[in-house]
């Protein structure tokens, strides 16, 4: 069954794309505390564009979260919306086309541009893995760029994980190209052949109900003290579980337990030992430990 659409609102028979914008990156929007974007009152076109109109808001967001760090001067966070390589290139790729779309509603002159087999045989050496790191950031640097400005990676230059994802928006814009050749001949339900974007499951992921580390505190609290040998939680140490899951939370700015990946407990510990709290209190749990 399909699940519900991330960041989708329907009112009043009008669908959009909507973020929630984190408090302390709202005085770098304006003020604004959500992001909206129209999408019509047509639901299956409303649906075909979510994926673009999200992806713009959240290059919007992670903006607003670069101007933070750089202002704040910290260091950058884990991507908070990632995505696989396959899912970035599939919104390229529906980005693509949706401003192919537009241009030929504004002019008439675009859709007598020829391609030629120069304008794709860059993108097709890319995506088979033939050029160097610098020809693919050449090429395709500028669409790896608004990935991460968008928060969907964190993938260093040069690494696997950044070749993977350059590949695949080769791809993405292989494919456009070639959507954009057919249409400059009157055939507009072309569909993607390469089997990174032909064989892309868009079904929407159900989406998990948020689980608070509250909630998991007071699951675990209640199950300490089930049964005739008992061994409840002390108070105190239910407060530090809770103190301690609170300004995690406020560190990431989200409280849903779900969504915790490793490289965030390991940045957390580090942000800890920045700003020397990590090492007294591990002082301290020495220092009582040997006593």
């Amino acid at each position: 069954m399909a699940g519900k659409l991330r960041h989708w609102k329907e009112r009043n028979g009008r669908y959009s794309a909507r973020i929630v914008v984190p408090k302390e990156l709202r005085p770098y929007l304006d003020g604004k505390t959500e992001l909206e974007i129209q999408l019509g009152g047509d639901k299956r076109e409303a649906q075909r564009n979510h994926a673009a109109a999200v992806a713009s808001l959240q290059r919007q967001i992670g903006i607003a979260r670069h101007k933070l760090a750089e202002a704040t001067n910290t260091k950058p966070k884990p991507a908070p919306y990632p995505l696989t390589a396959q899912q970035i290139a599939h919104r390229d790729y529906l980005s693509q086309i949706s401003v192919d779309t537009e241009f030929r509603a504004f002019d008439h002159r675009y859709a007598q541009f020829d391609l030629g087999a120069e304008d794709v045989v860059g993108f097709r050496e890319g995506y088979a893995g033939k050029l160097s790191n610098e020809q693919l950031e050449e090429l395709v640097g500028f669409r790896l760029a608004r990935a991460q400005l968008a928060g969907l990676t964190d993938a260093k230059r040069g690494s696997p994980e950044w070749r993977e994802l350059a590949m695949a928006l080769c791809v993405s814009s292989y494919e456009a190209l070639a959507r954009q050749a057919e249409r400059n001949d009157g055939v507009f339900n072309g569909k993607p052949e390469h089997p990174l974007l032909a064989d892309f499951d868009d079904t929407p992921e159900e989406v998990q109900e948020p689980v608070s580390f509250d909630r998991i505190i007071d699951d675990e609290v209640e199950r300490r003290a089930r049964g005739k040998n008992a061994k409840p939680l002390p108070p105190r140490t239910v407060k530090k579980y809770r103190d301690n899951c609170a300004s995690f939370c406020k560190w990431r700015n989200d409280t849903n337990a779900l969504s915790v990946r490793a490289i965030e407990g390991k940045q957390w510990m580090e942000h800890l030992q920045d700003a020397g709290k990590l090492m007294m209190w591990t002082a301290l749990r020495t220092r009582r430990a040997r006593c």
